[in-house]
C-alpha cells in the first residue's frame, strides 16, 4: 500500500504534461456502504423512506469529485479520480449500562464518516461509439472523522445523546474500484462503481478480517473534449 501512492500521483504528473485529447470532470454521487465479513453490521441505504423510524426519511452517503481523463493505448484510457463524501453503514449492536452495572439502552447505531478517495482507473470502451466504458484499477480510501450515532437515553432523569467518536475504523484501506459509466452526449454521464476494500477496514483484532465495499451512483459533466 506504501507503494501506492507514488505510484498514483508519479502516473498523474507524467500524463498531465501530455495535452491533447485530455478532459476534466466534475462528478455528485450517492453511496452506500456494505462491511463485508462482519455480520453484525449492516448497510445503510442511499434514499429510503421507513414509517418505523424516526426521521421516516433514510439519507445515505453523497459526495462530490473531480477527474482527469485521457487516451491511453489504442481505445483504452486513463482516468484519476479524487472524491469527498460523507458514507453511512449500521454499526454494531451495542448495550449501554448506568453507573450501578443496570442496561440503560440496547440500540444499533448509525455510523457516520467523513471519507477522501484517489483512484486511478484504466477505461475499456465496450461499445464502438465509446458511449459505454468499463473501468477497472486501483485506490486508496482515507477516513478522517468517524462518529456511531446511538440516539438518546435517560440517565439519572434526564436526556443524554449518545453519539461517541468512533476510533475503530483504519485511517487508510486500499481498494479496488470496479465501475461502469455510461456518455449521454460528450459531456453527461452516470456511473455505477464498487469500491471494494483490500487491506482491513477496523483496528480491532477481533474484526481482523472485516472489508467494506462502498457502492456509488455518480452523475458527472465533462470538460475539454
Amino acid at each position: 500500500m506504501k507503494n501506492t501512492i507514488p505510484f498514483l500521483f508519479l502516473s498523474l504528473l507524467i500524463l498531465g504534461n501530455k495535452t491533447s485529447a485530455q478532459s476534466w470532470g466534475v462528478h455528485l454521487n450517492g453511496n452506500s456502504t456494505f462491511p463485508i465479513s462482519n455480520d453484525r453490521k449492516g448497510q445503510y441505504p442511499i434514499l429510503w423512506y421507513d414509517s418505523d423510524q424516526d426521521p421516516s426519511i433514510l439519507v445515505g452517503g453523497f459526495g462530490a469529485g473531480v477527474s482527469y481523463q485521457r487516451p491511453w493505448r489504442g481505445n483504452t484510457q486513463l482516468k484519476f479520480q479524487l472524491n469527498a463524501q460523507r458514507s453511512r453503514f449500521y454499526d454494531e449492536p451495542t448495550i449501554f449500562w448506568d453507573a450501578n452495572g443496570q442496561p440503560i439502552l440496547g440500540v444499533i447505531g448509525i455510523n457516520n464518516n467523513l471519507n477522501a478517495s484517489v483512484l486511478s482507473l484504466v477505461l475499456l470502451p465496450i461499445t464502438e461509439n465509446q458511449k459505454w466504458l468499463l473501468g477497472v484499477g486501483l485506490g486508496l480510501r482515507g477516513t478522517f472523522f468517524s462518529k456511531t450515532d446511538y440516539g438518546e437515553a435517560f440517565v439519572d432523569g434526564e436526556k443524554a445523546s449518545l453519539k461517541l467518536k468512533n476510533k475503530s475504523l483504519a485511517p487508510v484501506v486500499a481498494i479496488l474500484p470496479i465501475e461502469l459509466t455510461k456518455y449521454f452526449g460528450e459531456r453527461f454521464s452516470v456511473t455505477t462503481r464498487a469500491e471494494t476494500a483490500l487491506s482491513g477496514t477496523s483496528r480491532l483484532s477481533a474484526n481482523k478480517k472485516e472489508r467494506t465495499m462502498v457502492v456509488l451512483v455518480e452523475v458527472g459533466y465533462r470538460f475539454g473534449k
